[in-house]
Formats: C-alpha cells, structure tokens, sequence
C-alpha cells in the first residue's frame, strides 16, 4: 500500500486512464449493448481505484465499499445525465434553427456509426427520414464527400431516394437538401432536409445550411471539451451550466463573468483578466477583471507587444512563469509605469482565438511564485478554448440570423423578416393605442432599365433607391424589400395625413435623383399605396391587401405618386 499512498505520479496515470475511459463511453456509438457494460465498467474500476488511492489514509476499511459505491454511481450518473442533456438540447437548437429558416423544412441529423458502417439519426421529430441509412448510399456517399450542400430532386434522381426516405408516392418535386460536418477533420455526419416542393429552397438557404453545418461542429467540440474539463476536476459541473446560460444575446460582459465566477471556483489567485483585441482595435481591451485593485485595469487599453497581458494574444500561445519579472525582465504588466503591477509573480496566461486568430488572453496572477500546475494549464487551456468556441458561436449565430432576415442586395429587411415585424408592430400599437401605416412602394417601368442598361445597373438602382426610401423615413420606421422592385414600410405611430407627407418626400427624392453609374445617367419614378391600422383595418393581410389597391389605383393614374386607401 506505500506505492498507493505516496505516489502522486501514480495518481496522475489513474486520473489520465479514467479520463480516456470517460471520454471513450460518452462518445462511443456502437448499438452494442456489451459495448457500453464494458466501458463503464472500465471507468467505475478505475474510479474505484482513484478513490481507494486517494483517501486509503483518511478512511477506515470497514467503511470502504459502501462509500465507494454512494460516491461512484452519483457521480457518473450525474455526468452521463448533463452530457446526454447538453447533446440533446444542442441537436434541439440546430433543427429549430433550420425549421426557423423554414417552416416547410423536415430535418434530419445523422452520425456515422463506425462500427455498422451506417448513418443513424440522433432527432426523433421526423419520422420522415428512416432511422439507418447505409454510408454507401450514392446520396449520402456524395454529401458526405462534398464541401458545400447537396441539392437532390426526387424526377432527377429518383434511383437514388429509395433507403433514404419512408417509402410513400412521389410528385417529383420533392427535393431533399444535405449538408454534412466534420469531427477531428473528418466527416462525422450529416443534416439532411426535406421539402415538398423545390420552389420552397431560396437561393439563400444554401449559404446559410453550410453555416450551420460548421455550427454543429462547433458544438461538437465544445461538448468534448466540456466533458475533457469535466473529467479533470470535480468543480466542472459548473462549465455545464454556461452553456444554458449563454444564448446568442448574451452580451460579452455577461459571457465573460460567467466564466469569471467558475474560474474563482477552479483556481487560487490574486488577479484574474480577460483582455480582447479584435480586429478593428489597435490594441487589446481589458474586458473582465477580478482581484484586489482590479479597476485600476478595467477597460484599460495596453500594448501588445513587451506585455505580459499581451504575450498571449500576440505569440498565440501560453504563458507559464514562477517570476515573469525574471524570466520576462524585457516585458511590463500593461506597457504602464506602475509599482503595484511589479507586486505580481506568478503568471498562467492562455489565449483566446477566434476564427483560427488570436484575439484575446485569459490571465492568472498570483504575488507569490508559487506557480500554476500542469493541471491548472491544461484547465484554464480549456477555459480559453471554450470561451473562443462559445464566441465563434454567438457571431457565427449573429451572422445566419442576419442572413435569413436580410436581403443580401439592399441590406433591407427580406420579405418574411418584414412581415413577422409587422406582427410585432400592430402588437405594439393595440397596447399602446396607436396608429400606423402601411406604404407599398414599387418603381414604375423598372423593366425598362434592366433591359436598356443591364441588371448590374438594376441593381445599382435598387441599392440607391433603398438608400433614399431610408433617408426619408425615421429611425423607429421599418424598411424592407417586399419582392423584385417593390418595397414596403411601416410608418410607426403615424397619422394618414403625416404618412402622406412621407409618401410624397419618398417619391419626390427617387424622381429629382440623378442615377449615375460607370457613366451611364437615368432617372425613374415610384408609386405608393398606403393603409392605415387600424382604421382602414385591424387584420395584416387585409391592409397589405388595401395598400396594394392603392399602390395600383397610383399607378393606373400614370405612377410617379403615392395614394391613401379610400381617397
């Protein structure tokens, strides 16, 4: 028993063993049941060999078995509990992300199970797609292959559909869009969407499926590395709860002392600094700090290069020092002239990295030089990879929202971004017992100028126009691109008589404009309708209804004029 009660690098291989053993049954896929007994019993023995180890002095031996077995079974089946939770709630997330996309899409999420060779579906809300699908399948072998989406329809490829879908009759228009993602490099799975009809895929949604698709493999890694941290430290379970805390709303303030509050938990030290440069600063920001005199610091603007809060963000690599003073005598704290800095000793720094850049640090600092351990490394590595991943998660979400609600020509928002405001905004005015207007706006004879002069120069029309609707209008006002060159607006808590102002500014500014572009000069006009809630109706399809009565009773008259319903 001396071997087991004195030996801490014995210690560390039984911790190391456990943790491959854990990580190897959470993520194992095979169906086989004996499989899995084994795995677990691997990890339980040697759990029972960590504890016995660690405790074997404190503990009588009469009492061994029956905390062993209290401790262990609480402990892994909360673990396998939060990790089958944060799994589940993740696939949630990416199929409501798509359905929102679409509310005609049908999603599927399948994962390579390497001992079958098969594809398995992990979501449970489309009996649609089959439950197994052979990897050998030409559809999947060719998503799977693919670095961009994956377009089948049903009339050109209808061979190929059968073992993919439940057997039912085809109109042919069917269509079934795939995306695939990688885990370590290589592909791991796919998320496969049917839609009824292909006229319901916008050009768009491509794009956007791709995002998600790297989306998902964040997520993948972020639940390894939740599960690596959780593995190394029992305070872990605290790491779990950032990721239900954290959404795409979540500010950088609120992101950083989330992950403030469990480093105090984690680690000993006397100052604890999040710094982040992006890319458009000169030089990196402190965002986050905790320790004594810590607002001296906070938001402060230092350099990066000589620094030791900068060595991280700028080498893209860690610090590890007992004395950074001595081992670091060329650097400063900050680039400032500032005794108390000189307090400081020992340092863990690790950096921040955002799309496969440097763009922050995680700083440690004690005034002793009793320094940081390994295990503390490898803990606060994880904190800083966590925190970039969650980060590259929030912008890349940022990003596809801005995507699926924004027109990409104009930058207005798209059609159906539009029209669900509007249901927000004719809630806004009952409760607040406004007014509003609806104006329908559409170029007259725009035809024309994309047949004399091009649809470059089409665009460039509808950019400039969209740009002169939004001069016209106020800030609390919405703009969007209804459809080809029409345009819509909600002009929140107005008047008919003030709409019809705006109306006429709008038209004024388009017709008196002197389009210009690489030479070529042109002039056009535009015509409105308008509808006013809830006077002239409290229903959103009836006042797009009358506004487009109005818009054509204008352009009946000749167009390049805006009229109200009922005048």
């Amino acid at each position: 028993m001396d071997f087991f009660n004195n030996s801490i690098r014995f210690r560390y291989v039984l911790i190391a063993l456990v943790v491959i053993a854990l990580f190897a049954a959470i993520f194992d896929q095979q169906e086989s049941s004996v499989s899995f007994i084994i795995h677990w019993v691997l990890v339980i023995g040697l759990l029972f060999s960590l504890i016995i180890h660690y405790w074997s002095d404190n503990i009588k031996d009469e009492d061994f078995d029956e905390i062993i077995i209290e401790n262990t079974a609480d402990d892994q089946s909360a673990d396998y509990d939060n990790s089958q939770q944060l799994y589940s709630k993740w696939l949630l997330n990416i199929e409501k992300m798509i359905t929102t996309l679409n509310k005609d899409y049908q999603v599927g999420i399948y994962f390579l199970d390497p001992a079958s060779g098969n594809m398995v579906k992990q979501n449970d809300s489309n009996a649609l797609f089959l439950s197994t699908i052979s990897s050998d399948h030409e559809i999947i072998s060719k998503i799977l292959s693919s670095n961009k989406s994956e377009k089948f329809q049903e009339n050109e490829s209808r061979d190929q559909w059968e073992g993919i879908l439940e057997k039912q009759t085809w109109r042919g228009s069917e269509c079934i869009l795939g995306q695939n993602f990688l885990y370590h490099d290589a592909p791991y799975g796919c998320i496969m969407i049917y839609v009824d009809h292909f006229t319901k895929i916008e050009d768009r949604d491509d794009n956007i499926l791709s995002q998600i698709g790297k989306t998902f493999e964040l997520g993948l890694t972020q639940m390894e590395e939740v599960e690596s941290v959780e593995a190394l430290h029992h305070y872990s379970q605290r790491v779990f709860s950032l990721y239900h805390k954290i959404n795409h709303d979540t500010s950088l303030d609120d992101v950083f002392h989330q992950f403030g509050e469990v480093c105090n938990q984690l680690f000993k030290f006397d100052a604890f600094t999040i710094s982040i440069k992006m890319p458009s600063d000169k030089r990196p920001i402190v965002y986050y700090s905790m320790g004594e005199n810590s607002e001296s610091w906070q938001g402060l603007n230092f350099d990066l290069q000589q620094t030791i809060h900068g060595y991280s963000i700028f080498q893209e690599d860690k610090l590890i020092t007992k004395n950074w003073q001595h081992d670091f005598s060329e650097y400063s704290r900050f680039g400032r002239d500032d005794q108390k800095d000189m307090e400081y000793l020992s340092v863990l720094s690790v950096p921040i990295v955002l799309h496969q850049h440097g763009i922050g640090s995680v700083v440690l600092e004690k005034k002793t030089n009793v320094g940081y351990t390994t295990i503390d490394l490898q803990l606060l590595e994880m904190f800083g990879e966590t925190i970039g991943s969650i980060l590259t998660w929030i912008y890349q979400y940022k990003s596809t929202h801005n995507e699926a609600s924004f027109d990409f020509l104009t930058g207005l928002l798209n059609r159906k971004a539009f029209l669900d405001r509007f249901i927000q905004e004719i809630q806004r005015a009952v409760r607040f017992q406004q007014n509003l207007v609806l104006l329908v706006l559409d170029l007259d004879k725009f035809k024309n100028i994309n047949d004399t002069f091009g649809h470059l120069y089409g665009d460039y029309m509808l950019q400039t126009v969209s740009k002169l609707i939004q001069k016209s209008v106020r800030d609390i006002d919405v703009v969007g691109r209804y459809g080809g060159e029409e345009f819509i607006v909600i002009l929140v808590n107005t008047s008919k008589s003030l709409a019809e102002q705006v109306g006429k500014r709008i038209v004024h500014s388009i017709s008196t404009y002197e389009f210009e572009e690489h030479g070529v000069k042109s002039g056009i006009t535009i015509s409105g309708g308008m509808a006013q809630f809830p006077g002239d109706s409290e229903e959103k399809r009836a006042l797009v209804k009358l506004a487009d009565e109005a818009l054509y009773d204008a352009k009946s008259q000749g167009g390049n004029r805006v009229i109200l319903h009922g005048n």
